[in-house]
């Protein structure tokens, strides 16, 4: 089922996650009035000449805001990540129970544990995490876009070209990542399968003289998993990559044409 779909049958975490993000929105809101005042600060105490007292205590203030939105946010998507999967895994073993033995007895049990166990316990990233950084992708660069392009047209010209072409780049990037963490997951499944199915028939194998085998075929799936492990790990390395690359040439390119305007006055 897909991970959304599935958020959608429990109303109870999906709320607090709403509220998370609406914390994380506001602490962006924040930051964003904070930045305008810094540069209303520089403006007067460098170029005027004036007392800017009042404008650093109202800094100080706007942190401690921020500060106070962003630890909301994070101890709210943790709740709702906590919730969802203590819900979830007791949805999954009343069904197992409910599914009976002769059920059960056709699939991997191994299997079934896995998904039980770690497979639910992967939601806690996905729901504390992902979940409210892809929402505050939809909301805060439109946002701070829309103001930019308010007060500094040229400026939002830029951020115009370099945006999409970021979001092209993380969209090939991203699907990879998700093929190769997909592929992850569905191997963890295997491994735990495989290891139980091993277990149970040690005697077996101890009888016919073939427990070397047997050791020798963990090792291998060990080596694999590892592998498909490293190669997430290698495309997410990718992804931040892209990130700072993109984020250096549009600092540079509003860098260049902010200098040469204040150079033509």
């Amino acid at each position: 089922m897909w991970p959304r779909l599935f958020l959608s049958r429990y109303p109870g975490p999906r709320r607090v996650l709403y509220f998370s993000i609406a914390a994380s929105a506001g602490a962006s809101a924040v930051l964003v009035v904070w930045t305008l005042l810094l540069a209303r600060a520089i403006d007067i105490g460098f170029l005027r000449e004036t007392s800017v007292t009042a404008l650093f205590a109202i800094l100080g203030a706007l942190l401690l805001v921020r500060g106070a939105l962003l630890w909301i946010a994070e101890r709210l998507a943790q709740s709702s990540s906590s919730r969802l999967r203590s819900e979830a895994r007791s949805d999954l073993v009343d069904s197992v129970i409910r599914s009976g033995p002769a059920t059960i007895g056709n699939e991997r049990v191994g299997e079934i544990g896995s998904v039980i166990g770690g497979g639910i316990d992967s939601l806690d990233r996905y729901v504390s995490a992902f979940l409210p950084a892809i929402a505050l992708a939809g909301m805060v660069p439109i946002a701070i876009f829309a103001l930019v392009a308010i007060l500094d047209p040229w400026t939002a010209l830029i951020l115009l070209f370099t945006g999409p072409m970021l979001i092209a780049l993380l969209a090939v990037i991203g699907g990879r990542t998700r093929a190769l963490a997909q592929h992850r997951f569905d191997e963890l499944g295997w491994l735990s399968a495989f290891y139980l199915d091993m277990i149970r028939g040690l005697p077996t194998l101890k009888a016919f003289g073939r427990a070397h085998d047997g050791a020798d075929s963990i090792e291998v799936a060990s080596k694999r998993f590892g592998e498909t492990t490293m190669d997430v790990l290698r495309t997410a390395f990718q992804t931040s990559l892209v990130i700072e690359w993109a984020a250096t040439a549009a600092t540079a390119l509003v860098a260049v044409q902010v200098s040469f305007r204040m150079i033509d006055g």
